[in-house]
């Protein structure tokens, strides 16, 4: 294992600036076959500083990293915007690095899933617990996996086809692969009680909330929120069962109260990290203006929507919608933060004196695409067709929505 810590210092004023380039780095460095761990961090004293902690399976791994265009482009670039013109490196030994099970073994990988309806099934993923696709191992619009070599490998009825196959991932945790199958012949999904894989769970801080957007999304609680037993139990800790549509067992556990292990423990129950994402857009004067001078450069795309609610619901259900749901799944698109700059919504508030046609919309969306490419690959995207599309239908009405794409010209920045 190579293991190092990175540090850069923003010279005055490009503190945001270095921000950005080192989040898209990581995103590019955690894509790396050889790559285990990019975690970047800013000094709470020095807000200019970032510390990245890079951990990598060997040295040739390491290596490679170095020789990738991303990582040549990351360094050239700072040349002018860090103290130095180069990041400095430390080099880590590990001296009591956890590790339980055998030495060649790392953890679970991902855990399997057969679903009837595969855009149903993420979209309950997503709108119950923020799930992203990370890709589709086969695609709908491929031939189906399927054949004698196929039924061997899987261990298939014959005449069985994968038509449809997909991962997600929820938070820091093992990923979740999906199937869908045609041409064969289903049961229902077991129960806890039933041999095989029975369930899975999730780890949540907020177990109310969870279990609110579990049941919004079209799952099935067994039970209400009850406490855990035996060393789990303690004031706090708490759990649920439910059923998502199709079926499939899926708990919801909390314990920040921890576990009351015995002395002779030497394994601790692994939980996945809490989340600390920064918001979509920083929202500081210097990000605004960096943005702003950004949306001036050619080629790049602000689309600006005019929202017209679907008929039957009220504007207030259409903006708590549009702000808690919609806003939420737009977020989850694969690589959002690579092709858009910045993502607005606006509803109309009344201002004495002032006439508007607030009646006319119910609000807006300004969405800032760095190029028209950039603009085609999200709205191409199989999550955007299969989830963001048709959670619009829900509470948009399409035919009176108005659409307007076009450069900005900067008058007061």
């Amino acid at each position: 294992m190579k293991t190092m810590i990175a540090t850069a210092t923003a010279v005055d004023g490009k503190a945001e600036i270095l921000a950005s380039l080192i989040d898209k780095l990581a995103q590019q460095v955690r894509k790396e076959p050889g790559n285990v761990d990019f975690l970047v961090f800013r000094d709470k004293d020095e807000p200019a500083t970032f510390k990245m902690l890079e951990r990598y399976i060997s040295e040739d791994a390491f290596n490679e990293h170095l020789k990738s265009q991303h990582v040549i482009s990351f360094n050239n670039a700072l040349e002018n915007i860090v103290e130095g013109g180069a990041s400095s490196v430390v080099q880590l030994d590990a001296i009591s690095d956890p590790h339980y099970a055998l030495e060649h073994v790392r953890g679970i990988d991902h855990i399997g899933l057969c679903v009837p309806d595969m855009h149903a099934a993420t979209t309950f993923f997503s709108q119950a617990f923020g799930a992203s696709i990370v890709y589709d191992v086969q695609s709908p619009h491929e031939p189906a996996m399927a054949g004698k070599d196929v039924e061997q490998q899987l261990g298939i009825p014959a005449g069985a086809k994968v038509v449809h196959m997909r991962l997600l991932r929820i938070g820091d945790s093992a990923t979740i692969e999906m199937f869908k199958f045609a041409d064969v012949e289903q049961r229902e999904a077991i129960a806890l009680n039933d041999y095989g894989l029975n369930h899975l769970a999730l780890y949540v801080d907020d177990i109310k909330t969870a279990a609110d957007n579990f049941k919004a999304a079209g799952g099935e609680l067994l039970s209400a929120i009850h406490p855990l037993s035996g060393v789990e139990d303690s004031d706090c800790n708490a759990g649920v069962y439910g059923r998502a549509p199709w079926g499939t067992y899926i708990e919801l556990i909390t314990t920040p109260d921890g576990i009351d292990y015995s002395p002779e423990s030497q394994v601790t129950r692994w939980k996945p990290s809490p989340s600390n994402s920064a918001p979509f857009v920083e929202q500081n004067s210097s990000h605004r203006q960096e943005a702003s001078e950004l949306l001036t450069q050619k080629g790049v795309i602000k689309m600006t929507m005019f929202l017209k609610r679907r008929k039957g619901m009220s504007h207030q259900d259409f903006v708590a919608h549009h702000i808690e749901k919609h806003g939420p799944l737009f977020r989850q698109i694969p690589g959002i933060q690579e092709h858009v700059l910045r993502y607005i919504q606006t509803h109309p508030v009344a201002v004495e004196g002032i006439d508007s046609d607030n009646k006319e919309f119910d609000g807006t969306a300004e969405l800032w695409f760095k190029s028209q490419t950039a603009l085609k690959q999200v709205m191409d995207s199989s999550f955007y067709k299969e989830v963001v599309f048709e959670d619009e239908k829900t509470f948009l009405d399409h035919d009176n929505t108005v659409i307007q794409l076009g450069s900005q010209v900067n008058i007061i920045s």
